[in-house]
């Protein structure tokens, strides 16, 4: 089912709709306004300040945590193991933040100051896959460390730092690129037209 939230008003696939009323017209939807237990002002001043607020401050502080983190990693050398997972996953973690900032600033743009952008998030979705991917490396660095910890012997000789690399770069790419080849593709920017204020606003939602 296809869902989509715009403060307290919802686009939903019109093939399962019941108790929501949702009429389609070319790049026009047309939507009822949906009962919320949060008011439509503080949803969307909550989304304000994480997005022109809280994202950007994160970007701030993360990227040259982030750039420090892989240099050093890489000066002292990409030969061990949990060298070079330290090392990418301060290159993903950068990757992440950086994409995430983008979107983010943009839907800030697009609810305080009502610029029709919508290119990042329409277009740049996929790339979001880097936050898997981190979390993806965080979780070889555990098992990593545990398996050193329980037999260093063995993680030794069967973990080599050439196919920890060659496991780390397929992972990332191939979550990065499904995320690029099918969820990126899944977005469409509409009009979303509501009846209450008679007002209009373009938004992105999520297709079939």
């Amino acid at each position: 089912m296809s869902l989509f939230f715009v403060h307290d008003h919802t686009i939903i696939d019109i093939n399962t709709a019941n108790e929501f009323q949702v009429k389609e017209d070319t790049d026009h939807v047309i939507v009822k306004g949906v009962d919320s237990i949060i008011s439509n002002e503080v949803v969307f001043w909550i989304g304000a300040i994480a997005n022109a607020g809280l994202q950007p401050l994160l970007f701030i502080l993360g990227a040259p945590g982030n750039i420090l983190c892989a240099a050093v990693f890489y000066k002292l050398g990409l030969r061990e193991r949990i060298n070079l997972c330290v090392f990418a996953l301060a290159l993903v973690d950068l990757a992440t933040i950086t994409f995430t900032v983008f979107i983010a600033v943009e839907a800030a743009l697009r609810d305080l100051l009502e610029v029709e952008l919508n290119f990042f998030i329409q277009y740049f979705i996929g790339p979001l896959g880097f936050q898997y991917a981190s979390m993806f490396v965080s979780t070889t660095i555990a098992c990593e460390r545990c398996f050193c910890v329980v037999s260093p012997f063995k993680a030794q000789r069967y973990i080599k730092t050439s196919t920890t690399a060659v496991i780390i770069t397929v992972v990332t790419v191939v979550i990065v690129g499904a995320m690029c080849a099918f969820d990126g593709p899944t977005q469409k920017a509409v009009t979303v037209y509501d009846p209450v204020s008679n007002t209009t606003k373009s938004v992105v939602y999520y297709t079939e």
